[in-house]
């Protein structure tokens, strides 16, 4: 009897083991993009894994009015991760006329945000109200040093957060319509 009630205990955690281990390999799967059709206002040259964020980046450039850029996407180094107090998933600088974007590896749904707030970023480069020279930047004619204002309290940010929403949920209607 003692050994049918062990069976029977090691028979259910094992079929709660195979449960949630079932649920979590269905929950992790991405729902795939739809066909987009890309115009070719802009040039994205993807160096990076996974392959979908250009789709975005293109997608998210067209929605934003960004026309005639060329940006491409590298991985972001691991002395960029270290010099930044916080989370950093992703970051854009603009170089001779073209916008280098480094990421990290990102799922779709948080590579949508993501990019939606660079693409802000790209953004305040072009309209002149964002500049950035060797950690001094420029925001509305106001001159700042990255290391005297928290990433919090930086103007250009709070825009970018406040703006990537919208931006992402548009991306998001077109990627997958």
């Amino acid at each position: 009897m003692k050994n049918y009630k062990l069976l029977i205990s090691v028979g259910l955690v094992v079929l709660i083991l195979a449960s949630v281990i079932i649920y979590n390999l269905q929950s992790s799967k991405e729902v795939p993009f739809e066909s987009v059709e890309l115009k070719e206002e802009n040039s994205v040259i993807n160096g990076v894994l996974p392959t979908f964020y250009d789709t975005i980046l293109s997608v998210g450039l067209d929605l934003a009015g960004i026309k005639g850029v060329t940006v491409t996407i590298e991985e972001l180094p691991d002395e960029a991760k270290k010099s930044f107090n916080g989370e950093l998933n992703a970051h854009v600088r603009y170089l001779d006329g073209s916008f280098y974007l480094f990421i990290d590896p990102l799922n779709k749904k948080k590579a949508i945000t993501v990019i939606s707030h660079e693409i802000i970023h790209m953004k305040q480069y072009l309209d002149g109200t964002f500049q950035y020279d060797n950690g001094k930047i420029t925001w509305n004619g106001e001159a700042y040093l990255l290391e005297d204002i928290n990433y919090d309290n930086r103007p250009w940010e709070s825009e970018a957060f406040q703006m990537e929403g919208q931006l992402a949920s548009q991306i998001s209607e077109v990627v997958y319509q």
